[in-house]
């Protein structure tokens, strides 16, 4: 697994210096997790992944998070400044702050959706290691099913190259010989391990 952390798109006064590393992680990527919060404005990274949406590898499924961070926040405070975003006791958002993460996830959707890849929203507090395993667990999955996608194509590579193979013999020497290699490649086609047949 090999993890590419990019500068944050709009910390700098241009992302054009970075773009060739956005580009290569983009390239690369099974999986992209574009980190944002309550109080950033979109528009730069709707501009950034607009103009990398060229670079995602089409033969892959490469899959998009957006983990929205600091959900905690005090930002959206209310008049009277009684806004408290979470609830202490349960180490959870308040019923006020949930609402509010629904406003901004409905915004995020409305600011992304059909401009980059589809993708899922995961909420999280860092600071509180709230969602934290949520956002871990989704990136797994999405490592897993990509590691097994790819252990899948090797093994119908094998396959056809056994074919080819098997289409060669001209011999029944050189069969017997197919034969006995050919345990082991059906054992491995199918993962089982050999040491104990």
């Amino acid at each position: 697994v090999s993890i590419y952390d990019t500068p944050g798109i709009g910390e700098f006064s241009s992302s054009s210096r970075y773009e060739k590393y956005y580009e290569h992680a983009v390239t690369t990527a099974d999986c992209i997790v574009l980190v944002t919060t309550f109080d950033r404005t979109d528009a730069p990274a709707q501009r950034l992944l607009l103009r990398m949406k060229e670079f995602v590898n089409a033969n892959k499924n490469v899959k998009f998070i957006i983990a929205l961070n600091h959900i905690d926040s005090r930002i959206v405070a209310d008049k009277d400044n009684t806004y408290k975003p979470w609830d202490i006791e349960n180490n959870a958002p308040s019923a006020k702050c949930m609402e509010n993460i629904e406003t901004r996830i409905k915004l995020i959707h409305e600011r992304y959706d059909n401009k980059f890849l589809p993708f899922e929203v995961i909420p999280v507090c860092a600071l509180r290691k709230y969602g934290i395993e949520t956002l871990k667990d989704a990136i797994i999955k999405i490592i897993n099913a990509s590691s097994s996608e790819l252990d899948y194509g090797k093994r119908i590579l094998e396959l056809e190259q056994r074919i080819a193979s098997l289409e060669k013999i001209e011999t029944l020497d050189e069969f017997k010989k197919y034969l006995k290699t050919s345990k082991q490649a059906y054992l491995s086609f199918y993962g089982i391990d050999s040491s104990s047949n």
